[in-house]
């Protein structure tokens, strides 16, 4: 019974993990824009259609990126937020705050075209909406381990 136990916890925590690993969107990056001196830098940022822009607040003063249909919240000094972009586009934002601040994202599509297409600046997903895969999978090995120590303890108590 005991090697029955051990079997079936590790195809339980191997299943679990090829979930995790799953959830992460394959070939999907994560570009950044940071805002220093009242600017985005780069400006444009490139990427292709499934790819996330965080933008991260490196100046003293409140930022934010706001686009047509979508925005960031309001970032503070160090904080950061990312929009994931799903039509191929160009992309124009502006800070809500400072309006003479303004980046754009030009996003194409996955084969590297970057050839974009109107209409332009279609309205992407917002990260906010979307459920990040790192803790999901942190939960799930968690949750895994809890049960395998589960598992361990109530085989150890049974007489043999």
């Amino acid at each position: 019974m005991h090697r029955f136990a051990l079997r079936l916890a590790f195809a339980v925590t191997t299943a679990l993990f090829a979930v995790g690993f799953l959830a992460v969107p394959a070939g999907a990056a994560d570009r950044t824009v940071r805002i220093v001196s009242s600017d985005y830098a780069p400006d444009p940022v490139r990427i292709t259609v499934g790819d996330r822009v965080t933008w991260l607040n490196g100046d003293s003063l409140p930022h934010d990126a706001s686009g047509n249909g979508w925005s960031t919240p309001l970032l503070m000094n160090g904080e950061r937020a990312s929009v994931r972009f799903t039509a191929r586009g160009t992309y124009r934002y502006t800070c809500t705050i400072h309006p003479a601040m303004s980046g754009r994202v030009i996003v194409s599509a996955a084969g590297g075209s970057g050839a974009t297409t109107p209409p332009t600046d279609p309205a992407p997903r917002s990260s906010a909406a979307a459920r990040p895969a790192a803790p999901v999978a942190i939960l799930l090995v968690a949750a895994t381990a809890f049960g395998f120590g589960l598992v361990l303890r109530r085989t150890a108590r049974r007489p043999r």
